[in-house]
């Protein structure tokens, strides 16, 4: 019976001979269904990387104010610059990874280092960041 006219056809028969409904064209899979949650997500990891870099570079420029602060050598203060420099550094470049995560979650690709970006992001803005990793992570199937 066809499906489209309702007309008994042979079992086999890849063509309608009534209607011409053709039997041999295979539907395709689904169009991705694309919304907004990796955009979102992106802009999210994006500000959370820019914050992360701008605390990094914020902590790695405030190590000279110390020695203009201090009135008299006391001791610790040249480890204390020493480990805020360090400190400064990871930022920078967690933030780099944000920053590039988030990039790559508002493009929809490289889903890998989109997770990653946002996973790093995370030291800038928490909660907000945290929230981007979610949303980027549930619409995985966006991705390229």
């Amino acid at each position: 019976m066809c499906v489209q006219c309702g007309k008994t056809i042979a079992p086999d028969a890849n063509v309608c001979p009534y209607c011409g409904h053709d039997y041999r064209i295979q539907a395709g899979p689904p169009a991705k269904k694309k919304t907004v949650m990796p955009v979102i997500g992106g802009i999210m990891i994006l500000v959370g990387g820019v914050l992360s870099l701008v605390a990094g570079i914020g902590l790695v420029a405030s190590v000279g104010a110390f020695d203009s602060l201090m009135l008299v050598d006391v001791e610790g203060v040249d480890m204390l610059e020493d480990l805020m420099t360090a400190c400064g550094i990871i930022f920078i470049i967690l933030g780099l990874i944000g920053v590039l995560g988030g990039v790559f979650a508002i493009m929809r690709k490289h889903f890998g280092l989109a997770i990653l970006g946002g996973v790093f992001a995370l030291a800038g803005w928490f909660i907000p960041a945290l929230i981007g990793l979610i949303l980027v992570g549930v619409s995985k199937d966006e991705f390229e």
